[in-house]
């Protein structure tokens, strides 16, 4: 039997429906690769201040400030990797 372009192969049609199966799992799979992607963001972003606060204004409190602002940026990206590859 000749298959025309636009007619789904069974492996498509199995594909398809694992998707419709397993919608859920990979709408969160994207939504803590979003939340990864915004964690390494902040990352580069907590940068900025930690040089112009810490050690251009010799700002004592930033310096106590960032580095758990760095942790608590790292823990959510871990907890967002496990969630994406779970």
């Amino acid at each position: 039997m000749k298959l025309r372009r636009w007619q789904l192969r069974d492996r498509h049609h199995h594909l398809l429906a694992m998707i419709r199966e397993h919608w859920t799992d990979l709408a969160l799979a994207a939504l803590c690769m979003l939340v990864m992607s915004a964690c390494k963001a902040a990352t580069a972003y907590l940068v900025k201040p930690a040089v112009d606060e810490v050690f251009i204004s010799r700002n004592a409190m930033m310096l106590k400030l960032i580095p758990f602002a760095t942790l608590l940026v790292f823990l959510v990206n871990g907890v967002s990797m496990y969630g994406e590859g779970f």
